[in-house]
Order: C-alpha cells, then sequence, then structure tokens
C-alpha cells in the first residue's frame, strides 16, 4: 500500500468511526450544552466540521458558520447533512469567495494548519466575532503527511495534532476576530477536582499558548461530567501501521467535557 492510499484509507477509518461518536455526542445532549456556551454568537468561524452535526447546529441555532474541513470523507458527509436539512451554505476547496453564499454559510475543504492561502485570502474577509473548535481530533496516518512532517509533526498523538491547532489559531486566525470576540473550546478531559486546580490551568494553559502575547485572555472554564464516558463510541481511536491497524494508541481515559472561552480583549 503506497503512502497516499495509506492516508486515504486512514481518513474514512477516522470519519467512520467519528461519525459513530459524534452521532452518540448528539444522542447525549453533549451538542445543546456546546452551543449553550455560544449563545451569543451570531458569524462563527468553525475549525473542523466533522460530519457536520455542531455545523448543522450552530446554522440552526440562528448563527451563520464557514467551517474548514480537512478530511475529504467528512467534508462530504457534512455537505450531505446540510442539503438533507435543507440548510442554504456555500462550498469551495479552491478559496474562492465568490463560489460564497449571499447566506453567510460555507464549507471548506482544506487544511487550516498548513494552507497559507487559506488564511491570507479567506479568514482574513470573514467577519466572524466568535471561533469554534471543538473536540479536536486526528486520523491515524495524519503524521505521515509531508506538509506536517515538515513542521515537526512526526507521531501519532492526538495532542500535538491538537497543539499545531491551537497555535494557528491563536498565532494567526485570532488577528481578523473581533475585538471583544471570543473563542470557543471544547475538549474531552478529566474532570478538575477543585477552583484552585482550575485557576492552575488557566495559568498553564495561558502560559503554553502565549494567549497574553496574541492579546486574549481566558473568561471562563465550565466542565460537563460524563459518566463512562471512556467506554461511549469512539473515544478510544486506534492507529496505523503500514497496512494493518495497531491496537492501543496512546488515548488518555477521559471523565467529561471542558470547555474554555477566550476573549480577545
Amino acid at each position: 500500500m503506497n503512502l497516499q492510499s495509506l492516508i486515504k484509507d486512514a481518513e474514512k477509518y477516522y470519519s467512520n468511526e467519528w461519525g459513530t461518536a459524534s452521532v452518540g455526542y448528539e444522542e447525549r445532549g453533549f451538542y445543546d450544552w456546546c452551543i449553550n456556551e455560544i449563545n451569543e454568537c451570531k458569524n462563527i468561524f468553525e475549525v473542523g466540521s466533522g460530519i457536520g452535526i455542531s455545523t448543522e447546529r450552530i446554522i440552526k441555532s440562528g448563527s451563520n458558520v464557514t467551517s474548514i474541513e480537512e478530511n475529504q470523507f467528512n467534508f462530504e458527509k457534512t455537505v450531505s447533512r446540510l442539503k438533507t436539512s435543507g440548510v442554504t451554505f456555500g462550498t469551495t476547496n479552491r478559496y474562492n469567495l465568490e463560489r460564497f453564499t449571499d447566506a453567510g454559510n460555507n464549507l471548506i475543504l482544506g487544511n487550516f494548519i498548513t494552507d497559507k492561502l487559506l488564511h491570507d485570502e479567506v479568514i482574513k474577509q470573514l467577519n466572524f466575532d466568535c471561533i469554534v473548535c471543538w473536540f479536536v481530533g486526528v486520523h491515524p496516518a495524519t503524521h505521515a503527511k509531508n506538509e506536517l512532517r515538515e513542521l515537526g509533526y512526526k507521531e501519532r498523538h492526538p495532542p500535538t495534532y491538537r497543539d499545531l491547532i491551537y497555535d494557528k489559531l491563536f498565532s494567526e486566525t485570532s488577528k481578523y476576530l473581533r475585538e471583544g470576540g471570543i473563542i470557543s473550546l471544547i475538549e474531552r478531559s478529566e474532570l478538575f477536582p477543585n477552583q484552585d486546580v482550575v485557576e492552575e490551568h488557566i495559568k498553564e494553559f495561558s502560559s503554553y499558548y502565549y494567549l497574553e502575547k496574541y492579546g486574549f485572555k481566558i473568561t471562563k472554564i465550565a466542565q460537563l461530567k460524563v459518566e463512562n464516558i471512556q467506554s461511549l463510541p469512539g473515544i478510544k481511536m486506534e492507529a496505523f501501521d503500514g497496512d494493518n491497524l495497531v491496537d492501543g494508541a496512546d488515548q488518555k481515559r477521559e471523565h467529561g467535557l471542558t470547555s474554555i472561552i477566550i476573549k480577545r480583549v
């Protein structure tokens, strides 16, 4: 199997895996909780549409959204889902703004981390007051992509991939977020035992991602306890190694959802 076939198979595998998980999330009301975290935002930029559940929910909440997705299979599922729900939207994989719909709902097939044209020619022209980045995941052959290896991503480790997204988000995308706008991050994580640990997390997160340097401040952290989240479909991911699947990829046993609201000050 050549490298491109490996990556394609991994993307398809991940899309199916996340599709199962996100449907389970929807059934358990997780997306209701997510939407409540951004209920005052009207123009939203979404990093990662997944199979389109979050994208659809954002639109149906009364907001406009432009969403980027790098996984071709996820992108196609999002397009299908929005068409089925009757939502008006535009799509592009050439970053041609003329193809965007007047309705303000748009889907972009592209790589948020590596595509400079996306940031230079598209994102800066969007008028958004909120960025959402929920449940960041990574398909198990992402580390094989040359453009990511050039950035130092050479391991099957979702937190490292998440770092690349957050770094790009704070250093580049944040430039085009209006003053007073927010970034909504939602992660699967362990629950914090007390407020002192919350404050320590705020301090460490802010320092690690240079939030003050980029003009941001964490204004809220909220958590949703989820019983037995580690046993829900899609939580345990696997890794590709050549032609075979390897069980037991490095995955943390998680106990809930964490929402981090970051405001541009």
